[in-house]
C-alpha cells in the first residue's frame, strides 16, 4: 500500500501547529460540539455505533480541556471549569449508555455556552485599553 501524502491534512496540522492559544481553544469547542452534535444525529436514527464513536470523540475533547486547565493561575475559575468538564464526561456517559439524548443535549447545551463565553472572553482582550 503507497503512503500518499494528504495536502489537506498538511496544511490543517499546520494551521494547529502555528495557531494561538485562544484558536485552539476555540478549535477544540467547536470540534467537541460538532462531534456531540453527530452523536445526537446517530442517537436520532438508532445508530448506536455511530453514537459511541463520536461521544467517545467529544469525550477525548473534554478530556484535553480538562487537562489544559492551569490550577495555579487563576485557581477558582479551573475549579469552575474543572466542575462543569466533570458534569459534561457525566452526561456523555449517561448519554452514551442510555438511549435518551437528554443527556447529550445537556452536554451540548453546556459546551455552547462555554464556547460563547470563552469567545467573549478572547474578543474583550483584544478591544484596545481606550475602547473599554
Amino acid at each position: 500500500m503507497q503512503n500518499k501524502k494528504n495536502p489537506f491534512g498538511a496544511y490543517t496540522k499546520t494551521g494547529v501547529i502555528t495557531a494561538s492559544r485562544e484558536k485552539i481553544l476555540m478549535m477544540l469547542y467547536d470540534g467537541a460540539i460538532r462531534f456531540l452534535k453527530m452523536a445526537i444525529a446517530a442517537s436520532d436514527s438508532k445508530n448506536l455505533p455511530e453514537k459511541n464513536l463520536y461521544v467517545g470523540k467529544t469525550m477525548d475533547i473534554v478530556n484535553e480541556l480538562r487537562a489544559s486547565l492551569n490550577h495555579k493561575e487563576g485557581q477558582d475559575v479551573a475549579a469552575n471549569l474543572e466542575g462543569l468538564y466533570e458534569f459534561i464526561q457525566d452526561r456523555l456517559l449517561k448519554g452514551s449508555i442510555g438511549s435518551d439524548p437528554n443527556s447529550l443535549n445537556e452536554a451540548l447545551g453546556i459546551l455552547n455556552t462555554l464556547r460563547t463565553a470563552w469567545d467573549d472572553a478572547i474578543q474583550s482582550l483584544k478591544q484596545p485599553a481606550e475602547a473599554k
